[in-house]
């Protein structure tokens, strides 16, 4: 399978964006949607408005984020609790050093109780999303992302934040229900690096505004020659990256489900997210 895989930091990004021209195959073929006329589905902006937004904030944006970011920090009650084992005379299996040395509380219990997770966690989000996510529902999960990412370093916790993206050429295999892979383009932008403060400026167009994707990216990707290179087209959105980055909370792709949830549900579904991968953890003794 070819591969081709590229990480950049974000104003590295926003750089080649601005020095990157479609591929003459997508030009002809008219499907070049990173300069598709603006309206809300792109965020009623143009492409060179997108790179002003990208290099100088989203004003806007970055208002409503730090509003309900400082709201949501001062009545934050999450916590953080992870498999983890006690120790006992009675338990469901033993814990051979102890045995061997005839400690009476050699045998372990699972339970879960708060701990300490690793000082610096990676959040992944997906950048790619479903043609029916509307523009409101980027920004909501953009504010639920920025809260998250408070409420983490609250607890003194470093948090680094990824934007990835994939998309490719997939084709059918006899026998078997999943096609085979025969290309893979894979993007990863790297928003927040661990002990970097959150700077909602610098933030606030990648993880909440539709143009990041419906312009930034699409244009990424239509800078490669032959669009029938991607029988994906512009990506995909599912649950999970086809190959997910190791060691870090992966927040899936936007779906049209999600344009129904108002700001609490989508707040509570991202640290529902979050908590459910970091309860996955289990301490080993």
């Amino acid at each position: 399978m070819e591969t081709t895989a590229e990480t950049y930091d974000f104003e590295d990004f926003v750089d080649y964006g601005a020095s990157t021209k479609a591929g003459e195959n997508w030009v002809q073929a008219g499907r070049v949607l990173s300069c598709s006329d603006p309206y809300k589905w792109n965020g009623n902006v143009t492409y060179a408005e997108t790179l002003g937004l990208a290099r100088s904030g989203w004003a806007d944006g970055t208002a409503q984020i730090e509003k309900i970011v400082t709201e949501e920090s001062a009545q934050s009650t999450m916590t953080i609790s992870r498999n983890t084992w006690e120790y006992g005379p009675m338990g469901i299996r033993p814990y051979v050093p102890l045995y061997l040395a005839g400690a009476p509380d050699c045998m372990m219990n699972f339970t879960r109780r708060p701990v300490q997770t690793k000082p610096v966690v990676t959040i992944a989000y997906y950048a790619a999303c479903a043609c029916t996510v509307d523009g409101p529902t980027y920004l909501r999960q953009g504010i639920a992302l920025a809260s998250l990412i408070d409420s983490i370093e609250s607890n003194g916790i470093s948090v680094e934040l990824k934007a990835i993206y994939q998309t490719g050429k997939v084709i059918p295999v006899v026998g078997k229900k999943k096609p085979g892979w025969q290309s893979l383009l894979s993007l990863t932008v790297n928003l927040k690096a661990a002990g970097q403060p959150l700077d909602t400026d610098r933030l606030t167009l990648a993880v909440a505004h539709p143009a990041f994707f419906r312009r930034l990216v699409f244009r990424w990707v239509e800078r490669t020659e032959n669009y029938t290179d991607y029988s994906l087209g512009y990506g995909r959105c599912p649950l999970a990256p086809m190959f997910p980055l190791e060691n870090a909370v992966i927040i899936p792709s936007l779906t049209d489900a999600d344009n129904t949830k108002t700001l609490p549900e989508m707040i509570a579904k991202v640290q529902g997210i979050y908590q459910a991968a970091i309860a996955n953890v289990t301490e080993t003794p």
